[in-house]
């Protein structure tokens, strides 16, 4: 389990990277195929493809202020989860991203 608990860390770390640099490209790479999505007026599962570019449209119009994990855990042994805010200017988002036991995000939700 320590060694999960490392990749996931380092997943985490990655992430948190790829929301303050507005890199879409980067943490789509981190997407599993499917992902339920919550963003903006998007809202369902959507593949890979899809969500990374509903993603992509998000950081073009809300550029990262700043992005910060506020909480991480475990819902079982095979999940992990962080919950964040992120804010662009003057507006501020609850984020919550949930990554299957191969460390890959399955949601994502992104909400004011």
């Amino acid at each position: 389990m320590q060694v999960n608990s490392q990749t996931d860390a380092k997943v985490f770390n990655s992430i948190i990277s790829c929301f303050q640099k507005n890199d879409s490209q980067q943490l789509s790479n981190k997407f599993a195929n499917n992902i339920d999505l919550t963003v903006s007026e998007a809202d369902g599962t959507y593949s890979k493809q899809q969500a990374s570019i509903i993603i992509k449209s998000f950081f073009e119009d809300h550029k990262t202020t700043s992005f910060k994990i506020k909480h991480k855990g475990a819902s079982n042994e095979r999940t992990h989860y962080a919950v964040g805010d992120l804010i662009s200017g003057k507006k501020k988002w609850s984020v919550y991203i949930l990554l299957d036991k191969e460390s890959k995000i399955i949601q994502l939700q992104i909400e004011d």
